[in-house]
């Protein structure tokens, strides 16, 4: 099974200062050093290329990443203050290569020594942004573009046809530290830029079907310029408050003509379908009608025309609801190779991963592993396209559920095989779900012979099998570690 990856811009090394030259030892190139002159810092915005392997194709175009305006933010050292706006005069942010710029901000002599936060905005004109205000302030403020009843994608992005430009915001960062000091020393600064929308690509798997119209219902209409955030600065992805959901008549991408389905691995894949802002979905079943939908409008082979629903959900299989988040890639597998009948349901899967530089080659995996009633934070992470919990729970009551799906047709039975001493020594029972008649494997990480060693950080493995083609197997995996720290939650 391979696994998707993702994009977040991101502006990075700063150094300060004019000019003296000391050495760079890891590249022999020139080091600003303090002198007398203005001291200044050097953004550098690019974007990340995710992880060393083979790609596939890469998943974002020049109109994805390109910077056509470009707004810095100076705030005190707590936040509280909003010291300055620059508008960046765009002949000074130099491209120098794909993706990638470079942009020099003076700043006055007495402000060597002091402290300071910085967020900027790309692609964007932040209505109500005042000098004095907090940056908690600032963040709710909303992107200018806001999607009118019966819309499209291309009204939530800036520009006009062809030069639509997707607006974005990251804060600065030296390490992991937002505090950026303005002193003599050449430290690396990062600002991630993230966009303030999320893509869907969609791909067609069901060979009698030619799809004539996508388009979305309960979508919100507006957005916040950073995410909104809980008690303790954890992004929730919650729409603003005031947002309406409206239905938005089609995406972004004009469809193929035909767009008609292909049995196999990539399937007849229309990228960039649609752009969304983001937003939480119903927590229960039901309360399906009020989800975001991809409503899929087509004809069968036969000359049937056909509407389907396709919420954001993990998959047609169960309700598992899927949170829109900015800067993710929605990837909506329809169908499984096969023909449809009339009047049969439409299978369906949702693959979210964050929208980095490339994409790996995905997976349509036989069996498939999903992590129910738990929600990723900053010390539970699941990682679907592995099918790898990692976790710091440990509780007396907590076990692991995870819902089991598989394309095999003549499925009637899973098996789950335990494949080392850590896994053998875990409760772990395979049992259908009333509700929905769906399997599910539950799984107790405590050792059964002692509840209380929490020390001990331990790695189990699962093969996970069907009845219909004993000979394939999903590995599942779970890791334990009581210092576990998810790397996504900053």
């Amino acid at each position: 099974m391979k696994k998707t990856i993702a994009i977040v811009p991101l502006l990075l090394l700063a150094s300060m200062l004019t000019l003296l030259v000391g050495c760079n030892r890891s590249t022999g190139t020139n080091e600003p050093t303090l002198t007398e002159g203005k001291p200044s810092l050097t953004f550098t915005l690019q974007m990340p290329q995710g992880e060393p392997v083979t790609y596939r194709s890469a998943i974002h175009d020049q109109p994805e990443w390109t910077v056509k305006s470009l707004t810095m933010y100076q705030f005190n050292a707590d936040g509280s203050k909003l010291l300055s706006i620059d508008k960046i005069d765009m002949a000074k942010l130099q491209q120098t290569g794909e993706a990638e710029y470079s942009y020099t901000k003076d700043f006055d002599p007495d402000q060597v020594g002091t402290t300071s936060r910085f967020l900027f905005v790309a692609n964007d004109e932040i209505a109500g942004v005042t000098e004095g205000m907090s940056r908690a302030d600032f963040e709710k403020l909303l992107m200018t573009k806001q999607l009118a009843a019966n819309g499209t994608s291309k009204d939530i992005l800036t520009g006009t046809a062809p030069d639509y430009t997707i607006p974005m915001s990251g804060v600065a960062k030296q390490g992991n530290t937002e505090l950026i000091a303005l002193a003599g020393t050449n430290k690396g600064t990062t600002v991630v830029l993230t966009r303030a929308v999320a893509r869907v690509d969609v791909s067609n798997h069901v060979p009698n079907l030619t799809i004539t119209k996508l388009y979305v219902e309960n979508t919100y209409d507006r957005t916040t310029t950073f995410p909104t955030k809980d008690a303790a600065g954890e992004p929730t992805y919650q729409a603003p408050a005031g947002a309406q959901k409206v239905t938005m008549s089609a995406g972004f991408a004009t469809l193929p003509d035909p767009f008609t389905g292909i049995a196999g691995a990539e399937g007849n894949e229309l990228k960039k379908a649609i752009y969304l802002y983001e937003g939480q979905q119903p927590e229960t079943a039901a309360e399906v009608a009020d989800a975001t939908t991809i409503i899929v409008e087509g004809k069968l082979a036969n000359g049937k025309e056909v509407k389907y629903r396709v919420p954001f959900v993990r998959s047609s299989a169960t309700y598992t609801p899927v949170t829109v988040k900015r800067n993710y890639l929605y990837r909506i597998i329809l169908g499984d190779n096969s023909p449809l009948e009339p009047d049969s349901k439409l299978v369906f899967t949702i693959e979210d991963t964050p929208w980095n530089a490339v994409l790996l080659n995905h997976h349509m995996p036989a069996i498939d592993v999903e992590l129910m009633h738990h929600v990723t934070n900053s010390t539970l992470k699941y990682d679907y396209l592995h099918h790898t919990l990692y976790t710091r729970y440990l509780d007396a009551e907590d076990n692991y559920v995870f819902q089991l799906s598989t394309r095999f047709k003549n499925h009637t039975a899973y098996s789950v095989t335990p494949l080392n001493d850590v896994a053998r020594r875990m409760k772990c029972v395979v049992r259908t779900e009333e509700q929905y008649k769906q399997e599910q494997l539950l799984i107790d990480i405590r050792y059964q012979d002692d509840l209380d060693n929490r020390d001990e950080a331990r790695t189990a493995q699962f093969a996970i099998t069907s009845d219909a083609a004993p000979e394939i197997q999903c590995i599942l995996t779970i890791v334990y570690d009581k210092d576990y720290k998810n790397p996504d939650f900053k």
